[in-house]
Parts: structure tokens; sequence; C-alpha cells
């Protein structure tokens, strides 16, 4: 499973820019232990408000070593109020092709975003509404649905709801919209990890509570741990962030499905089984009676 991560500075919150690029920089490295085949991250300029994005397909250690970018030896003063990162575990679309790694974005809407999951009927989805999809990483296939979704009208809470219930999906996610400095959207199916926290500055989030808060704790030295405060985001939980905070925390109403999953050990090695009435998903092998 891949790693997703990130942070919102809110209006009122003070944190050194120094701070910021430390904070990211340990966020990216500590999701790196749920993938290291491509790195990256993206943030709106505060100026344009266009989406920038910087991706490689390689590790989180050897992405920062790549000069010329925030989190190498950038200027830490660029540092943004917001930002969201990803380090892969590539299921599908080689991590050779970068348009296949993460973050990603898309013109149409302006969408910028991170997933960390995996599908299994991303191709029918895509034949059945007509996707026009560039790559082969099937998380394109979520965000292209959540943008044809918002595109004929929808808002993005509701494409968030109907492309999630349209997929067979497991998901976490960190989205932005390009001219939106101080919105991010963050959601998870029922499967799907992810943990935020509330510090005196913002919201930091990742994929997992071990990862987020020895992060903090770790790289923020001078935060105030009594400000340090777990928000509650459970399955099918979303949530809205802008600068004044939560602005919005909702329940997506997700279809029960006819599946589940169960994580099985066969000679010490971890298998995700997807399971049905009559049938069985196992990664890498397919589906079996």
């Amino acid at each position: 499973m891949c790693g997703i991560a990130g942070y919102i500075v809110t209006k009122d919150g003070v944190v050194r820019k120094k701070s910021l690029k430390r904070l990211a920089v340990s966020l990216l490295i500590n999701i790196a232990s749920r993938g290291k085949e491509a790195a990256g991250y993206a943030y709106i300029h505060p100026q344009t408000g266009f989406v920038r994005i910087a991706k490689a397909g390689v590790s989180p250690m050897e992405f920062i070593k790549i000069p010329g970018h925030l989190l190498s030896n950038g200027d830490y003063r660029d540092m943004p109020r917001m930002m969201i990162l990803h380090a892969r575990f590539a299921t599908q679309g080689s991590p050779t092709i970068n348009g296949n790694n993460h973050p990603l974005y898309t013109k149409g809407s302006g969408l910028c975003m991170v997933h960390n999951g995996w599908f299994t009927n991303e191709d029918i989805v895509a034949k059945e509404m007509k996707l026009d999809c560039d790559f082969d990483v099937d998380s394109e296939v979520y965000l292209k649905l959540i943008e044809q979704y918002f595109l004929a009208g929808d808002g993005l809470e509701t494409a968030i709801e109907k492309a999630t219930n349209k997929l067979e999906v497991t998901s976490a996610c960190a989205m932005f919209q390009a001219k939106r400095r101080d919105q991010l959207w963050l959601w998870r199916d029922k499967f799907g990890s992810l943990s935020v926290a509330k510090t005196e500055f913002g919201y930091v989030f990742a994929s997992t509570t071990a990862i987020l808060l020895q992060t903090i704790l770790s790289t923020l030295s001078a935060l105030d741990s009594t400000e340090l405060k777990l928000v509650s985001l459970p399955p099918g939980g979303l949530l809205l962030l802008n600068q004044d905070g939560i602005n919005m925390e909702t329940q997506l109403k997700l279809d029960p499905g006819e599946f589940y999953w169960t994580t099985e050990y066969t000679n010490g090695t971890k298998q995700r089984k997807k399971v049905s009435k009559t049938h069985v998903y196992t990664s890498g092998q397919g589906w079996s009676e």
C-alpha cells in the first residue's frame, strides 16, 4: 500500500517556514515504509493559484536528493501553507513513467490528488463512463471519475461519494483544487487508512497514526504537545479543511457492496483477499471459486 501525508496551516496558525520544510521532508521519508518506488508532492502557488507538482520514480530518500525542488535544496522560505505528499508502492502502471506517479492532476477541473489504495474494476468503469485516461495507474480512473461528476454539476463531496461507490475500491485520499488556496479534502472509505491531527498551527495528516505522531513529535521541537489532538475520521468519513479549520465533517453514503476484505498469512507472507459469497480475489493471483 502507498503512503500519503500532508499539512495545512490555518489562518491564525504560526509556524516557521523552516519547520514546515522539516515537517514535509520527515513526512515523506516516514511514509516510505508504505512505498519506495516513487515519491512526490504538490501545492498551490500562493500568487498564481496554479498547482505545482514535483515527483519522480525514485524512493523518497533519493527524491529529496534531486536538486531544484522545495524539499531538496529549495529555499525553505518558499514553503507553502498547504502541501500533499505521496510515497508509492506501484501495483499498476510503471513508476518509470512519471505520469503514473502521484500526485495526480487533471487540467479540466484543476483537481490534484494523492491516493492510497487499489481497484479491481477500474478498466470496466473507465470504459463504461468513457473516461479519457492518459496513463496506466488505476488511481487516475478515480480522479477522472470524480472530475466527470463534478463537471456535470455535482459538488465535490457528492462527486467523491459517487465515484467511491462506482469503483470496487479501498481508498484514502487527499485532494485540493487549483485557485482554492486554502481548501483541502481528506477522506477514506470503509477500508482505507488515514489519520489526522490538529496542532497549534493547523492540521497534519498521514496514512497511519504511528507515522503521524512520530513525525510531528520528532520534527517540530517547538510544538507544545498539549495542543496536539487527533481528529476523528471514521471509515467513510470526509473532512474539508480550510484556513479556519474544519469547514465540513461528513459521512459518505457508501453502498454496502457485495464484497469485503480480509487478510491472511501464508508461510509468513501477508495476502489481502477480497471475498464474496462465491469468489475470492487474491492480489496478484486473480479470482478463484
